[in-house]
C-alpha cells in the first residue's frame, strides 16, 4: 500500500504539542515546591520563596518551550528545500515501510519493529519510531486505508493514541 501525503508549514502549530517534552513533570514538581514552602518553619518566608522559585520555574518553563519550537519550525523549514510543503510518498511493504521525500529527494527505510507509537489528531497523524523520528501522516488517509490497524498486525507493541 502507498500513501503519499503533504504538510503544510503552516501548519506547524498543529503539530508542535506532540513534539515538544511533555511538561507535567514540571507543573507536579512546582505544585510540590509550593506545598512543601507553605510547611516550613518561616510559614511567611517559606511561602514567598516558594511562590517565587514556582513563578521563575512556570516562566522559565514558558520561555525555554517557545524557543525549542520556534528553532524546530526553523529547522523543519530548512528540511522542504525552499517549498513550503512537505511531499512525502510512504510505501508500506511487508517488512518495512519505505518514506519518500519528494523535497530532497531522500529515501528513509523503517522496520515495523522500530515503531513506538502513533498519535491520531484531527488533521496530521504522527508516527514515531524508538529513536524520535517521526514521519507526517494526514489522518484522513491513515483512517481511509486503516493504517492504524495494519500497522498494529506488524507491530502488536506499537502505542496507538
Amino acid at each position: 500500500m502507498k500513501i503519499k501525503t503533504e504538510f503544510d508549514i503552516n501548519d506547524f502549530n498543529l503539530i508542535k504539542k506532540y513534539l515538544i517534552p511533555n511538561r507535567n513533570f514540571i507543573h507536579v514538581l512546582a505544585l510540590l515546591i509550593l506545598v512543601f514552602s507553605i510547611f516550613t518553619n518561616q510559614v511567611f518566608v517559606g511561602f514567598i520563596i516558594g511562590v517565587l522559585g514556582v513563578i521563575v520555574m512556570e516562566v522559565l518553563l514558558f520561555v525555554s518551550s517557545k524557543k525549542i519550537t520556534k528553532v524546530m519550525k526553523e529547522r523543519f523549514k530548512e528540511s522542504l528545500n525552499g517549498k513550503d510543503k512537505l511531499e512525502i510518498d510512504i510505501d508500506f511493504q511487508d517488512d518495512s515501510l519505505i518514506s519518500h521525500s519528494n523535497n530532497t529527494n531522500s529515501t528513509l527505510k523503517m522496520n515495523y519493529a522500530d515503531l513506538k507509537k502513533l498519535i491520531l489528531s484531527d488533521k496530521y497523524s504522527l508516527l514515531f519510531t524508538i529513536g524520535n523520528l517521526f514521519l507526517i501522516i494526514e489522518t484522513s488517509k491513515i483512517l481511509e486505508n486503516k493504517l492504524d490497524e495494519f500497522l498494529l498486525n506488524k507491530n502488536p507493541n506499537l502505542k496507538i493514541r
